[in-house]
């Protein structure tokens, strides 16, 4: 089977929405909405002023961190919706044969949210070394979990109710991700994605 690697790094770039959710949350006052109609509205006029009012204004920061937070959101929900039915009913092969869980990881995505997603949190976004260090820290960790099998532990794929499991077929183990439940007694089909990790459902 065909490593998809750039599946893979969807994957991994869709796990840090969370993240991105809450800082919005914490980042988010309802009159930034005001001032960002009017910083649009004032460029519009062509009252180019308003870029240094805006740059030296105390919400300045926090107005940045929001746009970037909503940016990361969109173009992860495209993300999931574009492969969506690619994920869940394409690509995959059934070779008539049936798989037994060894071992469950249901509380992978959990743990992934937990130790790599909300320590992020605690940085301080308000200042430009923050920031740059915020973005660093976040690349850190990109890269560490697409030179891993970590990026089974997709916490948005945990919310949308995919399990994560060990599972072994004829004498080989794998890591596999299914919605839902699974029925060891039925045939399954396979989907391969990276590291020996796959996306499994029954067939049929």
């Amino acid at each position: 089977m065909n490593e998809n690697k750039q599946f893979k790094k969807y994957l991994v770039f869709q796990s840090f929405l969370p993240l991105f959710f809450l800082l919005f949350v914490k980042h988010f006052q309802l009159d930034f909405v005001y001032y960002v109609e009017l910083f649009l509205e004032n460029i519009f006029h062509r009252n180019w002023f308003v870029l240094y009012q805006a740059t030296t204004s105390p919400f300045y920061g926090d107005v940045v961190v929001c746009i970037e937070c909503l940016l990361w959101m969109a173009i992860s929900i495209i993300v999931y919706f574009a492969d969506k039915q690619n994920r869940e009913t394409g690509n995959f092969q059934c070779e008539g044969k049936k798989v037994k869980i060894i071992e469950k990881k249901y509380d992978s995505g959990a743990s992934y949210l937990m130790t790599f997603v909300l320590p992020l949190m605690l940085d301080d976004l308000s200042t430009v070394n923050g920031m740059i260090t915020f973005y660093v820290m976040v690349s850190f960790v990109y890269v560490l979990v697409c030179n891993t099998n970590l990026f089974y532990a997709n916490p948005v794929l945990f919310f949308l109710n995919y399990k994560v499991a060990v599972f072994s077929q004829e004498e080989k183990t794998f890591i596999g991700l299914f919605k839902g439940c699974l029925d060891e007694d039925k045939i399954v089909k396979m989907k391969y994605i990276s590291d020996d990790v796959f996306f499994i459902a029954n067939d049929g």
